[in-house]
């Protein structure tokens, strides 16, 4: 008790601060309205229909995504029309605080993982286990149970399950062939994965021309490794956990491994060498293995110069991945529940989901749709079945108001050290120890509940 009150408190000084500050510098604070989504004709009566107001960010083409499935829910739901407000990506979290702190945000929006506990704890979001036990429309065991999970929070659901991605590996079917190479296969181990880097890596003139690997880096990866080689960052009361002597070993060597990728092995570019090459060098055919979200697929579909695959993520001592999800959440306050929960529930339908699917920004999380997936631009003999069984075993990201204060910034400023060389092997350990004993003497009570 002692500690929801605490977050909660913290949770809307947060947002009245950021409002504030918001206000001072004089920061715009109206998202960019993309336009009235109605029904055509008369019946019923403009006047007479209600008006949902529904915030998403999102580049052109995504927004337009979003317009033309509102148009399909507004011809089968004539009576609510829909007023779809863009936000930019950086200013979005700025906005909706401020919103939410003047008590005028939308009836529906997306909310990105990094506010959604602050936002469950101060009661700002709907939730949604009453309306999903008393509606036969939607039974969740339709859906994947690990992106359902997404949805709760302390153990109520606040997001219907509908788009999500996984972390999984793509290779360049072209390069491992030309080096008669196997392709990865289910069981694929760090070590297997670091052999075949080296085989692609190629230098010309003392350069690197083409990198085996790419996408470890960001901390979620190196979190994503520390479970697959045993480790922990939090333990199952949220206390972060990174640093205690059962995990301490394991985390330190995921650390350690990833750093070598580029400082030792030189097979996956440093963030200079990522200067210097195309927006995505997967695509671009500078690596031959990309460690990425499933977001992926839209960038590389209907590419027709090279063949390509995906695999599972390699192991060291058990399998691990992450799945992600972008939901969007009722707001507690809304005026018009009834006609939000339509809408919520229209994305969560089948209908909405093959959308997704055609889209290939995000995956479909209704089982229903899964079934003989084919996403349009993707060659028939792309495997996409590792996407899915991924779901099996994937977990979600520690969420939760301390995460990045003793989690997220702490190993982030130790990569960059890490990269640099100033610190290697048993100082990596040491300072893993150093964050856990700050944690511990610092912020007992703190958790992630999720």
């Amino acid at each position: 008790m002692i500690r929801r009150h605490l977050i909660a408190v913290l949770g809307i000084a947060s947002i009245l601060v950021l409002a504030v500050v918001v206000m001072r510098w004089g920061l715009a604070l109206s998202p960019v309205k993309a336009g009235l989504i109605a029904a055509p004709g008369d019946a019923p009566p403009p006047s007479e229909r209600t008006t949902l107001q529904y915030m998403i960010w999102g580049r052109e083409n995504e927004v337009r995504q979003e317009r033309e499935k509102l148009e399909e829910f507004v011809l089968d739901n004539p009576d609510i029309q829909v007023e779809l407000v863009q936000a930019g990506g950086t200013n979005y979290q700025v906005k909706l605080a401020t919103m939410l702190a003047g008590g005028v945000a939308p009836d529906i929006f997306m909310v990105h993982e990094a506010m959604f506990p602050t936002l469950a704890e101060n009661e700002l979001i709907l939730p949604l286990d009453e309306l999903v036990a008393t509606d036969p429309d939607i039974d969740l065991a339709d859906y994947y149970e690990a992106v359902v999970e997404l949805g709760r929070y302390d153990g109520t659901l606040y997001r219907l399950p509908t788009g999500f991605s996984t972390v999984v590996l793509y290779y360049n079917r072209d390069m491992f062939d030309a080096a008669g190479l196997s392709y990865p296969k289910e069981d694929w181990t760090w070590e297997d994965m670091l052999r075949t880097a080296r085989a692609l890596t190629m230098e010309e003139g003392g350069r690197t021309v083409q990198y085996g690997i790419m996408g470890i880096g960001p901390w979620l990866t190196y979190l994503m490794m520390m479970w697959q080689n045993g480790g922990e960052a939090f333990d199952e009361d949220g206390h972060l956990a990174i640093g205690r002597p059962e995990y301490l070993e394991a985390n330190a060597e995921a650390l350690q491994f990833c750093a070598d990728l580029q400082l030792r092995w030189g097979v996956h570019p440093s963030e200079a060498a990522l200067e210097t090459l195309p927006a995505n060098p997967f695509v671009a055919r500078r690596v031959a293995m990309s460690l990425s979200g499933t977001w992926l697929n839209a960038q590389i579909r209907g590419r027709s110069d090279f063949r390509w695959g995906i695999a599972h993520p390699p192991r060291r001592g058990r399998r691990a991945s992450l799945v992600f999800g972008g939901s969007p959440v009722i707001y507690r306050r809304t005026e018009h529940p009834e006609a939000a929960w339509r809408l919520l529930k229209a994305m969560a339908g089948e209908r909405w989901q093959h959308r997704i699917a055609s889209e290939a920004r995000s995956l479909p999380a209704h089982r229903a749709v899964v079934e003989d997936l084919r996403i349009p631009g993707i060659p028939d003999d792309v495997d996409l079945s590792p996407i899915f069984d991924v779901v099996g075993y994937a977990r979600t990201q520690p969420v939760g108001p301390q995460v990045s204060e003793w989690m997220e910034q702490p190993i982030s400023d130790l990569r960059d050290r890490v990269l640099l060389g100033s610190v290697r092997e048993e100082r990596i350990r040491e300072e893993l120890a150093r964050m856990q004993e700050r944690f511990d003497r610092n912020c007992p009570h703190c958790s992630t509940p999720r």
